[in-house]
């Protein structure tokens, strides 16, 4: 048969409109399904339960008389919980040992800074409020993840600092500082001793970040699961903080000793929380996709700690909130949306993106992790790798 005549390319401006809108179309997200949304629900819940376990454990802190050992308890909890998931695989693919050295501190350093992060937020969070102790988190988190992203921290694969995520990092900031303005405002602290609680609750979300990259390491060059290199992280951390604890009850003679008859039962279900967050997280990150579980997580934190804050749950001090403070919160959400979501600009200044970046290096390959903690969602064996 006649072979059938090659259809002539378009040509002129009406043909580059064509191929704009063409490229337009597949670029487009699809419409969230049914699973999506259900998804989107339990990392919202997610974030509400880490707001709520930095509650609980602060009320447990009053009984035991010690928020290290409130720290102890709640880690200890944790652990049996994580214990019994770690039986099964959660439907995910175990790694394979990548071959590189698994260093002795890869071993105890994610449970120290794990020590570090809780005693903090029970420690920090009723003084300082928890809608700020929380807003101060995710600027640690933000800012030490753009470090560690640019360095390539471990096996952190590096992505260039973009124009994206300093501009996400400065609203963020920008929400922070209508905070923390806010709180002076009404403290009865000095703005030293609130400035400084400030400065060590940014530092607490920074040490998340950091802890990420090494417990990502030792799960992929031991070859384990992501929830079986918590579970480490969490008993190791439980045996310093009972260490420390045990220390400091034998030096100091007039400790008061504390009383857990007087706890109520749901002071004791922070540590469960945190477990419940693993199990979510594990099983949601490569499902929903990185940045939507990202977002969804913070706004489930802002917004529970918010009206622990305004509602006074939990036995916590119960702190007025006002549209400063509700206005700092919006701008540091829309500040992480920014970082997670807008695409990538190029930033003269701070290096630029080189080509690979443009094209999509800043996404980790199959089994990487990048400084949030969460695989490349789409590419094969992928993991929530938690802190």
């Amino acid at each position: 048969p006649p072979r059938a005549r090659a259809r002539p390319r378009r040509r002129g401006p009406r043909a580059r409109l064509h191929k704009l809108a063409s490229s337009q179309r597949t670029q487009l997200a699809p419409m969230p399904s049914l699973g999506t949304s259900a998804g989107v629900l339990a990392a919202f819940a997610g974030g509400c339960g880490l707001a709520t376990q930095a509650s609980m454990n602060g009320a447990l802190a009053v009984p035991l008389h010690s928020p290290l050992a409130a720290t102890a308890v709640s880690m200890a909890v944790g652990v049996v919980c994580l214990t019994i998931t770690s039986f099964f695989s959660l439907g995910l693919v175990k790694h394979k040992p990548s071959g590189k050295p698994v260093l002795w501190w890869f071993w105890v350093a994610p449970g120290m800074i794990g020590v570090f992060f809780v005693s903090m937020g029970t420690l920090i969070g009723p003084k300082l409020g928890f809608s700020l102790y929380f807003v101060c988190i995710v600027v640690g988190q933000l800012i030490t993840a753009v470090g560690v992203d640019h360095f390539g921290v471990l096996d952190i694969p590096k992505s260039g600092v973009t124009g994206t995520k300093i501009t996400g990092v400065l609203i963020v900031i920008t929400g922070a500082v209508m905070a923390v303005l806010e709180r002076l405002s009404l403290s009865s602290s000095s703005p030293g001793t609130v400035t400084g609680l400030v400065l060590v609750s940014v530092a607490a979300g920074g040490s998340a970040s950091v802890q990420i990259p090494i417990t990502s390491a030792f799960t992929s060059r031991y070859g384990t699961y992501a929830h079986r290199s918590t579970l480490l992280s969490f008993a190791v951390g439980c045996v310093i903080t009972v260490a420390i604890y045990g220390i400091s009850v034998g030096v100091v003679d007039d400790l008061p000793k504390p009383e857990f008859k007087t706890a109520e039962w749901w002071m004791y279900v922070g540590g469960a929380l945190g477990a419940a967050y693993v199990f979510i997280s594990v099983h949601l990150g490569p499902r929903i996709g990185v940045a939507l579980f990202f977002v969804s997580v913070v706004a489930g934190q802002l917004t529970m700690s918010l009206l622990i804050d305004s509602l006074g749950l939990l036995n916590s001090e119960q702190v007025p909130v006002t549209p400063l403070r509700v206005a700092g919160v919006v701008v540091v959400f829309l500040g992480a949306v920014a970082f997670r979501f807008l695409p990538p600009m190029e930033c003269g200044p701070c290096g630029g993106l080189d080509a690979a970046t443009a094209q999509g290096d800043s996404a980790p390959a199959s089994g990487e992790h990048g400084a949030d903690g969460l695989d490349s969602p789409g590419k094969g064996d992928v993991e929530r790798d938690l802190g």
